[in-house]
């Protein structure tokens, strides 16, 4: 049976609608590359495999300077502008996303709702008109989740370790926009074409330690999805892939329209479409 606490864990990755806010995010699937330390195609470093191996998915993040590559710092610098230019991205502030979500552990297409607030704050919610509700937050300080099943108690547990590092990352409001502050380690280590789009590849880790791989549309510049290692609902690390599809354009600023994540190797995949964005928050919602 299929462990709701780790399905949400999952769920929140990358949920930072990464327009420089959040996964979204999103905190996937597969085009390139083999999840086992050998090579993906890139032309930037030929004779340099990428390490895609789980032992490389982490490392010290110590307290040294930020050690950013400049071709990398470049990269994310177009990125920014692609979505709108950095005062533009930087003065939105609040945002909620309605739509479709379809994916584990739904049976059936089920609504999504989502309210993220700068810096860190966020709130989703994935329910289907079968009773199933699963929710997850993080308010600034704490994460939790609360599942709600028709004629059963709701269960709420609090996020906690490796899930808990996800989620804040996840609640980045900027996402990929603040590298600055999100990274202390950028490298840019070649090209490869991700899902048919040929992107540059970005080796990055976060102050947390994790490292993630970042694709970057080498045309458009806009941000095209990460690969890093996640929990699977079994319990053990696994590499998941977040793919962002179409991006829509809100108040002049560029947003995610649809994503999905996957975990490689895997048939299944959950599908988020946003079909409203809007910069304005629920002021009744209680952190």
């Amino acid at each position: 049976m299929t462990d709701l606490r780790l399905t949400l864990g999952k769920l929140s990755m990358g949920l930072v609608l990464p327009c420089g806010a959040a996964a979204v995010a999103w905190a996937t699937v597969l085009a390139f590359g083999v999840w086992g330390g050998t090579a993906w195609a890139q032309d930037a470093m030929p004779g340099e495999p990428i390490d895609s191996s789980p032992e490389s998915q982490t490392g010290d993040a110590g307290e040294t300077a930020p050690d950013f590559d400049e071709r990398a710092v470049e990269i994310f610098e177009k990125h920014i502008e692609a979505l709108g230019g950095r005062d533009l991205v930087f003065s939105v502030d609040k945002r909620t996303i309605r739509g479709t979500y379809e994916g584990s552990p739904l049976s059936f297409p089920g609504r999504l709702y989502m309210v993220l607030e700068a810096p860190n704050k966020m709130f989703w919610q994935i329910s289907e008109p079968a009773g199933l509700s699963l929710t997850t937050v993080y308010d600034g300080e704490r994460g939790w989740n609360e599942i709600r099943q028709a004629l059963q108690e709701p269960q709420i547990n609090w996020v906690l370790g490796d899930m808990l590092t996800d989620l804040v990352e996840s609640a980045s409001f900027y996402g990929e926009s603040a590298y600055e502050a999100r990274y202390t380690k950028l490298e840019l280590i070649g090209t490869a074409d991700f899902y048919g789009t040929t992107c540059f590849v970005i080796r990055g880790m976060r102050t947390s330690g994790k490292v993630h791989l970042l694709m970057f549309d080498q045309e458009t510049g806009l941000y095209k999805g990460a690969r890093t290692g996640v929990r699977h609902p079994s319990g053990d690390i696994r590499a998941m892939d977040v793919r962002i599809g179409e991006w829509q354009e809100v108040d002049g600023v560029k947003v995610p329209k649809t994503m999905i994540q996957q975990f490689r190797g895997e048939p299944a995949s959950n599908v988020f479409k946003m079909d409203r964005v809007t910069h304005e928050t629920d002021e009744s919602l209680d952190w």
